[in-house]
């Protein structure tokens, strides 16, 4: 016999006063498998080993003392892509970067020195 059967004799001969029947009944619970979660914290966590710090244009932000959000406000566009300009090593269009440029007095290869050079090369 096992613990359903167990559980139904129970019912049958102790029935339950009304609403609790359903804290007697069985409860499913979704527990993932290990490496299902190790792979969504792998995930979570990977942008914060990978990140890499636009550090020119970093530099060129804390020496005019400006913030993220001042420079998104300054070009028209989210604080977020700003931040992921500065964080994720991504490049912005050619149109942003010579906002960016003109505004901090640089070139543009001044601040994305590697990420221009591979664009100019061809990607090789």
């Amino acid at each position: 016999m096992g613990i359903r059967e167990v559980m139904a004799e129970f019912r049958e001969k102790h029935p339950a006063p009304m609403g609790v029947a359903t804290l007697l009944a069985p409860v499913k619970v979704f527990v993932p498998k290990k490496k299902a979660r190790e792979r969504r914290y792998k995930a979570f966590t990977s942008h914060w080993k990978t990140a890499t710090i636009n550090k020119e244009l970093r530099y060129h932000m804390e020496s005019k003392k400006i913030s993220p959000k001042d420079l998104a406000e300054k070009l028209d566009v989210s604080g977020r892509s700003v931040s992921y300009w500065l964080y994720s090593g991504a490049t912005p269009s050619p149109r942003y970067r010579k906002h960016i440029a003109n505004f901090f007095g640089v070139s543009e290869q001044a601040l994305w020195p590697t990420q221009l050079q591979n664009c100019n090369s061809g990607g090789k």
